[in-house]
């Protein structure tokens, strides 16, 4: 295999060497020529990311770096590592770890250009010339992986507030994860029964013909399939995934392929966690802003039987806030935004926007309308509109529960609770990626001056960029700060792990139950 692997680094040092480009003069970051040089060439590599920062990042507005000293200083320093490539002798010992060492000088230059930036959405991702393999560099992760509360994760099960001893009403009470599992394994098992059917009338059948045999053997292990998943886990959401695949492969007969639902395209759809406590306080924590895939009208089979029960779970919690203030008995609400990682503005009517009227109005935006760094469009308002039902906003308090994993959406939810009369947050300082994105996944079609470029996992770089600089009323940028708590609490994972009790938001119950 070593040998295998020097044959291989020889051709790659070759070619390195040779593909370099005499001229200097930098034409388009994304010109094909320029990406295939990249490929071969730490040099070419660095010169598509420069021009690519150059023109796309959003961000320079608020940057105090001086981006063309950057390329004077560091081009000739990568050009160094292709010299150095170039010079390693493939039949020496030390080959494999001269290569490695080429490659950890490149990503620690990276890192020392790149950490400095703001934005907080940002990451850059290199495919090594020399090894071909990926990292990645984010200058957000870099600075927020040194806070002492990044690794706290708040954990969902709160069933120990299920307690009628306790504040919360059991059938008040619902998580959609596990409610989605069994509904999904219901489905496979009677799935599983029209397949045994079928299987059975086969066997019935003196004479088969080839084609049958075939659908025969697809059927049996389709049983066999849903089977396992059945032993494995009854309340797993990944089982669609799993069941789907297999369905894909074998082509069921009388069974049409299901697809991939775009709710399970990447992996489970959103979670959701409701309930209302007997004294009037109404929560809801989401892990990601994706509630507008699963609550379409569009979806169907068992993605339509989900999505119906998310509908029912957030219209009748939604009903209930409104019911509760006509009767004066709601005492206020919470949004639990830890561990967030953001997702679609879509969403914001759901969370939010669920409780105000109107439209949420948070700043400004710029976007990027030409090539100079600082070229952007005039600032227009940043808002989100609120749901359409909603005739008047909720009066009683609200509470934003943040820790550093609450990013972008999450953030921005934030934001528009603490703007909003008698809102406050609680908990730890927000991760601070407050911009939007565009990602349909296809960035070829993006052809501004801003957003992600490359292909992931294709191109030697890859840009992972905001489309917009996002201005807040009364802060300008929070890029890299987030947002501070009004109430700064450090989640006590001790006391959950021995106690099952969630210290943020038991805080949060306090401070609605008596102002303090």
């Amino acid at each position: 295999m070593k040998h295998l692997y020097t044959a291989i680094l020889a051709l790659a040092i070759i070619t390195l060497a040779s593909c370099r480009q005499d001229r200097e003069e930098l034409l388009s970051y994304n010109n094909t020529a320029n990406m295939m040089a990249a490929k071969e060439s730490y040099g070419e590599q660095f010169k598509v990311m420069w021009n690519a920062m150059n023109t796309n990042y959003a961000a320079w507005e608020i940057e105090d770096i001086d981006w063309d000293n950057i390329y004077t200083a560091y081009y000739p320093r990568f050009v160094e590592l292709d010299t150095l490539a170039s010079r390693i002798d493939t039949d020496s010992p030390d080959a494999v770890d001269r290569v490695i060492e080429i490659q950890s000088k490149a990503q620690a230059m990276y890192e020392e250009i790149l950490s400095p930036l703001h934005d907080g959405h940002m990451t850059l991702m290199f495919i090594d010339p020399l090894t071909k393999e990926s990292y990645a560099v984010s200058p957000a992760h870099i600075r927020n992986q040194a806070r002492p509360d990044f690794g706290e994760d708040a954990a969902w099960d709160l069933s120990h507030y299920i307690d009628v001893t306790n504040d919360i009403e059991a059938d008040n009470y619902i998580q959609m994860y596990p409610l989605m599992g069994s509904l999904i394994m219901d489905w496979l098992v009677q799935e599983a029964a029209k397949l045994q059917e079928a299987a059975d009338e086969y066997a019935s059948e003196e004479t088969h013909t080839a084609t049958e045999e075939i659908e025969q053997f697809q059927r049996i292990s389709m049983i066999s399939t849903i089977n396992r998943i059945q032993e494995k886990c009854s309340n797993d959401p990944s089982l669609y995934k799993d069941v789907a695949t297999a369905y894909n492969n074998l082509i069921v007969p009388n069974h049409p392929a299901l697809g991939y639902s775009p709710i399970f395209a990447d992996e489970v759809p959103a979670d959701m966690l409701l309930f209302i406590t007997k004294d009037g306080i109404c929560y809801m924590r989401i892990s990601k802003f994706l509630l507008g895939e699963v609550m379409s009208d569009d979806l169907t089979g068992i993605e339509a039987i989900i999505g119906q029960q998310y509908q029912d779970a957030w219209q009748s919690w939604h009903n209930t806030i409104y019911q509760l203030q006509r009767e004066g008995k709601l005492k206020g609400v919470i949004f639990d935004m830890r561990n967030n990682g953001g997702g679609s503005t879509d969403d914001f009517k759901y969370v939010a926007g669920s409780v105000m009227a109107g439209k949420c109005v948070l700043g400004t935006m710029k976007s990027k309308n030409g090539i100079g760094r600082l070229d952007y469009s005039p600032a227009v308002p940043f808002y989100f509109d609120c749901h359409k039902s909603n005739t008047e906003s909720i009066t009683a308090p609200i509470i934003a529960i943040t820790n550093v994993h609450s990013v972008s959406m999450a953030e921005m939810t934030t934001i528009a609770v603490k703007q909003k009369e008698g809102g406050i947050s609680l908990g730890t300082t927000t991760w601070g990626g407050c911009t939007t994105l565009i990602t349909n996944g296809d960035y070829s079609e993006l052809t501004d001056y801003a957003g992600t470029f490359g292909v992931q996992g294709e191109t030697p770089v890859f840009g992972y960029f905001p489309y917009h600089l996002c201005l807040y009323t009364g802060m300008g940028a929070a890029e890299s700060k987030g947002f501070t708590p009004d109430i700064e609490v450090r989640y006590d994972a001790d006391l959950y792990n021995q106690t099952g009790r969630d210290n943020q938001l038991e805080r949060a119950f306090q401070y609605l139950r008596t102002g303090r």
